[in-house]
């Protein structure tokens, strides 16, 4: 039990060791071998300050550990900006106005919906039933379900005061 316990504090101390290594890499940008060369040995009785960890931070930041040269980058990112040469996004796809106009409740249950692509006018579909490429999931007594290729539409029955 007790070598456990020994074991357990020689790793603690070793990832701290490493922890404390790699901040000082990504801090100075030199190899671990030269990181822990230069460090002073402080003489019995002197108090070393620590580093604040905001100065750390500000340090990581400036040197940006995951660039080779350590720099920030020349070039801004903006991700609305499309590549030089690349052809131009397409419009986004229209979405249909679709409207529940009516529902017959018993068996079998239907829905009077409007403004589906590919009929003029208002259109009866039953649950299950495709229209192009939306299909009509679900009926209940005050609303239907239906779902295209990337969205689901809610229909609610629309009342005289709407």
């Amino acid at each position: 039990m007790k070598r456990l316990k020994l074991i357990r504090i020689a790793l603690v101390m070793m990832t701290l060791t490493v922890i404390a290594a790699a901040v000082r890499v990504a801090i100075t940008g030199s190899s671990p071998a030269v990181a822990f060369a230069d460090v002073p040995s402080s003489p019995a009785g002197v108090r070393v300050e620590p580093a604040r960890p905001d100065s750390i931070a500000r340090l990581i930041a400036t040197r940006n550990p995951f660039r080779l040269g350590r720099a920030p980058s020349s070039v801004p990112f903006d991700p609305r900006a499309s590549l030089p040469g690349a052809p131009p996004m397409p419009p986004p796809v229209p979405r249909p106005p679709l409207t529940l106009a009516g529902l017959l409740l018993g068996p079998p249950h239907a829905a009077l919906i409007e403004g589906l692509p590919g009929s003029d006018g208002a259109r009866l579909m039953r649950a299950g039933e495709r229209v192009g490429d939306y299909v009509l999931r679900s009926i209940a007594t005050d609303h239907v379900v239906v779902a295209g290729r990337d969205t689901t539409w809610t229909l609610r029955l629309r009342n005289r005061y709407q």
